[in-house]
């Protein structure tokens, strides 16, 4: 397999995994997938490291309503404002978490002896550095409550 394939199976596995998760357990309509050109990783932004022979990063970025809904979804009981804060600021770390881990499963043979690193943070100038010095691809999933897009980059 070239890297390009590689990239693509990886992101075709989470795109799969994103998907059952966020119809079945988010209860969201998907309304729209679409590959992306541009960065629009902005909002909500974790990342996640997929290591073996090769080295994968995927970052995820979660629009704002989104983000919102995805939240109140899993922490429907009240919560005083430094609890809700400092959930808030893991949340986007939990779901990619959720997504690539059980992505995992579906990856050809080749793929399985992953190790995956510990959701992490990255600002925009290390995105726009990782996303020109590495080959990449990003997918947009609509949802009626608002985009979920994630990346794959081969580094």
């Amino acid at each position: 397999m070239t890297n390009s394939e590689y990239i693509n199976t990886v992101l075709h596995c989470i795109k799969h995994e994103t998907i059952g998760f966020l119809q079945n357990d988010m209860l969201l309509t998907i309304t729209d997938v679409n590959v992306i050109k541009e960065n629009l990783l902005k909002n909500n932004t974790s990342s996640i490291e997929l290591k073996s022979d090769m080295k994968f990063t995927v970052i995820i970025s979660i629009d704002n309503q989104l983000f919102d809904f995805m939240f109140n979804k899993f922490f429907i009981e009240s919560l005083d404002k430094i609890e809700k804060q400092e959930l808030e600021d893991v949340f986007s770390d939990e779901i990619i978490n959720i997504v690539v881990g059980l992505a995992i499963r579906y990856f050809p043979k080749e793929l399985n002896d992953f190790e995956l690193s510990v959701p992490y943070k990255l600002n925009e100038d290390n995105i726009e550095e990782l996303l020109n010095k590495n080959i990449s691809q990003s997918l947009n999933l609509k949802t009626n409550k608002g985009n979920f897009i994630y990346t794959v980059i081969y580094n």
